[in-house]
């Protein structure tokens, strides 16, 4: 799918270009990362209460998973398997997948808060605006290790 939105994506800025007088260039928007704020403290929070209750009694309460069926979901467990995804499908298959026993059961509200809160318990900054319930808008907000782009 992603080969589809790229294909779009660089079909759609060819058009663009070709659209633009003479000697002008289309400028790229630069792609946002986790380091860019994309979350507030308050969803986090809101999150924290939302995991503990749905989340923790498989991934552990420090989000550490335990060892065996659950994963942990901070540091290098986290960083590693989302390093080239975004946040986008992060809360696709949080969605998707969980609670184990009731997937899709909670809201779209609790979801992005409980992805919120993950994303706080990586030390990733809080911003000024909630991460968003759809999934399509942060599929441009890729996950990275280290603030640097």
């Amino acid at each position: 799918m992603r080969v589809t939105r790229a294909a779009i994506g660089i079909l759609g800025a060819a058009a663009a270009a070709a659209m633009l007088p003479a000697g002008r260039e289309v400028i790229a928007q630069p792609e946002k990362s986790v380091w860019d704020g994309v979350f507030t403290m308050e969803q986090a929070a809101r999150g924290e209460g939302s995991y503990q209750k749905e989340c923790s009694s498989c991934h552990g309460a420090a989000l550490e998973g335990d060892g065996g069926f659950a994963p942990a979901l901070v540091a290098e467990a986290f960083t590693g398997r989302w390093q080239n995804g975004t946040v986008g499908d992060v809360l696709i298959v949080v969605k998707a997948s969980m609670p184990q026993d009731r997937p899709a059961a909670l809201s779209p509200d609790v979801y992005a808060d409980i992805v919120a809160f993950m994303l706080k318990m990586n030390n990733y900054p809080a911003g000024q605006t909630e991460l968003s319930t759809d999934p399509a808008q942060s599929q441009d907000i890729r996950i990275a290790k280290s603030a640097t782009r």
